[in-house]
């Protein structure tokens, strides 16, 4: 972490030491959920204060400059003040919030007017305004812990940036964390967050999930508003949630998918890059599915279940294959019912389309840099102000040149029309057809172990492209954990994932059936290298 956002936590951590805690904990809230956090307060085995020192007691320890995990870019100031306050407003409540003294690790491209909003790589950077989902989250009495480290701007899977250097993977510091939302996932698979929020163009919320033992959803296009989230490709840019158990993302799904008017939004009526957006909170309504959120989560979902195997995406690593198969026969264990198949026109989907990112990502930056006065913060207005100044770590270099030159005119360029135009109308019909006959198609999150630090993951695969270009949602849930030997290094607890896609709009579907595979199979262990 560098010296200006060290110094930000340091000077609040003495701040917190000032106030006299003792820092002994009746209640732990290592690998707590949301719900067995609000037991405890009802209970009054602890308190909202006692929650949030132990938790920022904890960043205090564990994301400290000795272990070098990078996990943080700067914790909330003003977060012990708010759990005292809610203390105080609890004792006169009989019902909580939903998320009610609940500790959320944000990722550092969503934008909170009492943080910074760096990107990873711009230091100046303070929006005036919280992003729309931050609005609802705070609605619900979440306290923001901090804000996490990304791979810069969201630009790759390593999880290395310009301001916070490289996050670590918790289950092993060796191998890379996943991104580009790496420190949301550190800070989730540490406990040192109940849930984290990442985005994700093409993976970075599922390929960090999976390296860390974790349930990161990708929900379906046009659902999550992105107003007030640093781009990367808003035709395929979505939030969503990274937690330890199903039903914390099915309760932070009821918060984040709910109408926005602003033209942010990303609420559009089709799934068509010229589509208008909606006019009307009844019309999201209408057209999206988010009554499905309040539903009970069912033990015996799996049960009858029609699970779809699409073998050509497990790639080549025997361990990932070994652990894959492993979960398709605890599926037919839960009374599912499980069929291999092949995808029609997979290669093609693979092969000839493309992610737009380079083609979006500049006239997407300048706009959202754009939304708020440059007077107060000096923030840069523009790409090319942050390109010609060099605002990226040497790492992006390549990147960040490509992206200059593709992103000049990119309406007029052959390949945005291909992958904004040809593409949904190759793809969608496909998907849609697949889903009158199966309720998830399966297959590895990514066909590798987690990759040697600094690295990107090790045989990533092409699967985390199937949901961004069909605009469809999908999961990644823990199955198992692996060993590798690299050099005559044997590396230790390797999490695995298994990544699960649903028709468009049935994210509850998939939320069921992770919950119920986490409670018959129990496929997640916390990480133990810091004896957590």
């Amino acid at each position: 972490m560098n010296l200006l956002n060290r110094k930000l936590i340091l000077s609040f951590l003495i701040l917190y030491f000032f106030n006299g805690f003792s820092h002994i904990f009746a209640f732990s809230i290592k690998e707590k959920s949301v719900s067995e956090i609000h037991k405890a307060l009802k209970e009054n085995i602890t308190t909202c204060e006692e929650i949030i020192t132990q938790t920022l007691d904890d960043i205090y320890h564990i994301d400290s400059p000795q272990n070098d995990l990078n996990i943080f870019l700067s914790l909330n100031p003003h977060a012990l003040e708010k759990a005292r306050k809610l203390d105080q407003e609890s004792k006169n409540s009989k019902e909580l919030k939903k998320l009610h003294c609940i500790p959320i690790a944000l990722k550092d491209n969503i934008n909170t007017s009492f943080l910074p909003t760096t990107g990873g790589a711009l230091a100046d950077s303070r929006p005036d305004y919280n992003a729309f989902i931050v609005e609802k989250i705070l609605s619900e009495d979440a306290i923001i812990i901090g804000k996490t480290n990304l791979h810069e701007y969201a630009l790759s899977f390593k999880g290395f940036s310009l301001l916070g250097g490289q996050t670590r993977n918790v289950y092993n510091t060796q191998r890379g964390p996943g991104g580009s939302s790496s420190g949301t996932a550190s800070a989730v698979a540490a406990s040192l967050a109940t849930i984290g929020i990442g985005t994700d163009t093409g993976g970075s919320i599922r390929i960090p999930s999976s390296n860390q033992s974790l349930i990161g959803l990708r929900p379906s296009l046009r659902l999550i508003s992105q107003h007030g989230i640093m781009p990367l490709s808003p035709f395929q840019d979505t939030a969503g949630p990274i937690c330890r158990v199903a039903s914390d993302c099915a309760l932070m799904m009821q918060i984040l998918a709910q109408y926005d008017s602003s033209n942010m939004s990303n609420h559009r009526a089709q799934f068509d890059i010229q589509s208008s957006l909606m006019k009307s909170e009844r019309d999201y309504l209408q057209h999206f599915n988010i009554d499905q959120f309040h539903s009970l989560l069912d033990d015996h979902a799996l049960k009858g279940a029609k699970i779809a195997v699409v073998p050509l995406l497990f790639g080549d690593n025997p361990k990932v294959i070994k652990l894959a198969q492993a979960a398709i026969a605890n599926f037919t264990k839960a009374e599912a019912q499980v069929t291999q198949i092949e995808i029609p026109h997979l290669r093609k989907m693979l092969t000839e389309y493309n992610s737009i990112s380079a083609l979006e990502f500049s006239s997407a930056l300048t706009r959202y840099l754009q939304t708020w006065d440059s007077t107060q913060d000096k923030h840069p207005r523009s790409f090319d102000e942050i390109y010609n100044a060099s605002l990226f770590s040497t790492d992006s270099q390549t990147t960040m040149d490509f992206y200059f030159q593709y992103g000049q005119a990119p309406q007029s360029h052959p390949e945005y029309i291909k992958n904004t135009v040809e593409r949904p109308q190759f793809i969608r019909p496909i998907f849609k057809k697949l889903f009158t006959e199966y309720d998830v198609l399966i297959y590895p999150t990514i066909t590798g172990l987690p990759g040697i630090l600094g690295e990107s993951p090790t045989s990533s695969g092409p699967a985390n492209k199937l949901s961004p270009f069909s605009g469809h949602p999908t999961i990644t849930m823990p199955i198992g954990y692996a060993s590798d030997e690299i050099n005559q290094v044997i590396y230790h607890d390797l999490p695995v994932g298994l990544e699960l896609m649903a028709d468009e709009f049935q994210e509850m579907k998939l939320l069921q059936y992770v919950h119920s595979y986490q409670k018959q199979f129990s496929p997640r262990k916390s990480p133990d290298f810091l004896h957590l």
